[in-house]
């Protein structure tokens, strides 16, 4: 049995907090609520949903960076 952390995602924007990440998937926008990293089962997992760009995955590893207050 495997597990993974995970931040969840959603397309529903409203506005983004210093704890959020504004980022495309499949053309659409959407924020990473790296608040709400956790850890799931494999079998939990949804499915692909796309993949990041380099600009966008360094935002979210700072954004992460200022949640867990790492230096």
């Amino acid at each position: 049995m495997k597990s993974f952390i995970v931040a969840p995602m959603t397309s529903v924007i409203g506005k983004i907090y210093p704890f959020e990440a504004l980022v495309m998937v499949e053309g659409r926008p959407s924020k990473v609520m790296l608040d709400q990293v956790r850890t799931i089962d494999r079998v939990r997992l949804a499915g692909y949903l796309g993949t990041l760009k380099r600009e966008e995955l360094k935002l979210v590893e700072n954004v992460l960076k200022l949640v867990l207050d790492i230096v």
